[in-house]
């Protein structure tokens, strides 16, 4: 059997090299997008969480201001403390200006059934 050169088939150690820098490259490039896409995902859901924490500090706040003097007889002064070189704050309560679904000055909650 006669071999020759050209009869040969395979890759050369020249053409390894360069396919292996070539998907070296791809490869690094992936990974740099793959990481800067985790790095926001991450964002994301720190920000949606501080979101959330902030619409349940919200949610009680406003609870918290609708209960704020309710049971006080009406014209009654309220007096809030505050802090240093602020000024004072005076809440004066009255009767609710928004109508329940009881009637107004029932005293019941609320919850959207009718009185059994």
């Amino acid at each position: 059997m006669d071999f020759d050169r050209h009869d040969r088939r395979g890759f050369s150690l020249v053409e390894l090299l360069v396919s292996m820098a070539v998907t070296s490259l791809v490869m690094g490039g992936v990974f740099s997008v793959m990481t800067s896409a985790t790095r926001a995902q991450n964002s994301v859901r720190h920000v949606t969480n501080m979101n959330n924490n902030l619409r349940v500090a919200m949610d009680l706040l406003v609870r918290d201001m609708i209960q704020a003097g309710q049971g006080l007889p009406s014209g009654m002064v309220v007096s809030v403390p505050s802090g240093a070189g602020a000024l004072p704050i005076s809440i004066r309560t009255c009767r609710p200006s928004v109508p329940s679904r009881w009637g107004r000055g029932s005293g019941r909650p609320s919850t959207g059934r009718p009185p059994t």
